[in-house]
């Protein structure tokens, strides 16, 4: 029988790092990639030379960002908007790991809601 690989199911969870901001302040969005079995983080050793096992994909409003971010070897990836304007948004954040990465598998996060007033 041929030996099949098996990759590992991921969850990815967005925050924010202030629930809420005045118009013109700059957000800061969290993105944080798991384990779906032992939600634990995806970490690397720090031998690892690469900035992670993947990238993240951040949304704003269903709209996916140009720029993909490097996770970090805690898993995390952080996405910086300076000067927000006023009004309800939803972000959410998609894992998509590196093509060399043969050990997990992507995954999305809901939607969360966030408010500039």
């Amino acid at each position: 029988f041929p030996s099949h690989d098996k990759k590992a199911g991921t969850k990815t969870e967005v925050y924010a790092e202030r629930k809420m901001i005045k118009q013109g302040d700059t957000a800061i969005f969290v993105a944080v990639v798991k384990r779906s079995l032992t939600n634990q983080q995806l970490m690397t050793d720090g031998k690892d030379t690469r900035a992670g096992i993947g990238s993240i994909r951040f949304y704003i409003n269903g709209k996916p960002m140009d720029r993909l971010v490097p996770l970090d070897r805690f898993g995390q990836a952080n996405w910086i908007i300076p000067q927000m304007k006023s009004g309800e948004y939803r972000v959410s954040a998609e894992f998509i790991p590196d093509k060399t990465d043969k050990n997990n598998l992507p995954s999305r996060s809901l939607d969360m809601l966030f408010g500039v007033r």
